[in-house]
């Protein structure tokens, strides 16, 4: 079975596992890096020398890494035509808003991640304010 190394609290994962549930694919999402450890040891740097998380590795041992590289994967490989169009320059259009999106929103997913995602109910109470803040900060700063 298709494994996901990488804890469920990252927003990165959290792309890609949304992905694996739209294609309907099956999975086992390994808890891995981050409070788990783990990223810096020989036999994950043989899956992902770059030692980061998302890494999707397939029963044949083969990998990829990376969440945008890891979904166009998926989506090529169990979608092609719909989440993934089989004419280029639509492609190339769902390409650019991902990688937009993917840095665009890496500040929002931060606090997203760190404050709902990763805190517990009574510690998030208490910066309930900060996430809200960190919002209108960025949505100040798009402007499509």
């Amino acid at each position: 079975m298709m494994r996901i190394w990488g804890s469920n609290d990252d927003s990165n994962i959290v792309k890609v596992m949304w992905c694996l549930d739209e294609l309907g694919v099956e999975h086992e999402r390994v808890d891995w890096g981050g409070v788990f450890g783990g990223s810096d040891g020989p036999e994950y740097r043989r899956k992902n020398p770059n030692g980061r998380m998302p890494t999707l590795e397939e029963p044949n041992g083969f990998t990829v890494w990376e969440s945008g590289a890891v979904i166009r994967y998926l989506c090529a490989q169990y979608n092609l035509g719909s989440l993934h169009p089989e004419d280029l320059r639509a492609r190339a259009t769902a390409d650019k808003w991902m990688d937009w999106s993917s840095l665009i929103f890496a500040d929002f997913n931060r606090v997203t991640s760190m404050h709902v995602l990763r805190m517990k109910n009574e510690a998030l109470r208490q910066f309930t304010g900060r996430p809200v803040r960190s919002w209108h900060s960025w949505i100040s700063s798009i402007n499509i």
